[in-house]
């Protein structure tokens, strides 16, 4: 009989994620195992998929249906990013047009594309510490930071820490 494992798309979002076809041992996919393991938590609700492990593991495992759990994952991010702050247009704009520009250049002309990423990252460190001390200074709290910035709040600590002590 395959070993079993109840997934839920929170486990994802926890960082419990493997690509598909990357086994775990019986030991790992031993449900008890999994819900001494710090930070797993099933939600109220949430869609539950048995993972059929002789299927995932098998030399087919890339047509293993994992459709339900991918678009559970893929409405939880929506989720996310509809209580993210929105950039404003002028700004998400610049960006794109950014992002688009050195995506043209990087093969062609690497050079100058290490010279604009040498650029934005200037701005990151004039622009970053201070983002993080008015977040910080204003006493907005970590969980807003991280609703706001759509992470985790680990990774919302760890950004504002990043961006605290950048060298000028």
């Amino acid at each position: 009989m395959p070993t079993r494992l109840r997934w839920d798309a929170s486990m994802l979002h926890r960082g419990w994620g493997r690509p598909l076809g990357t086994p775990w041992t019986d030991e790992e996919a031993n449900r008890e195992d999994l819900e001494e393991r710090e930070g797993f938590e099933s939600h109220e609700g949430a869609a539950t998929y048995p993972i059929d492990w002789e299927k995932a593991r098998g030399d087919e495992s890339d047509e293993y249906d994992a459709s339900g759990p991918w678009a559970d994952w893929e409405g939880h991010m929506d989720e996310v990013a509809a209580r993210a702050v929105v950039l404003p247009e002028d700004v998400a704009g610049l960006l794109r047009q950014l992002r688009e520009g050195l995506d043209e250049i990087v093969g062609d002309e690497p050079l100058v594309a290490l010279k604009a990423v040498g650029e934005l990252e200037a701005i990151v460190a004039s622009a970053g510490p201070l983002a993080a001390a008015c977040a910080t200074g204003d006493q907005i709290p970590v969980p807003r930071v991280a609703e706001a910035l759509g992470m985790t709040e680990k990774a919302a600590r760890s950004r504002l820490v990043h961006y605290a002590y950048l060298p000028r």
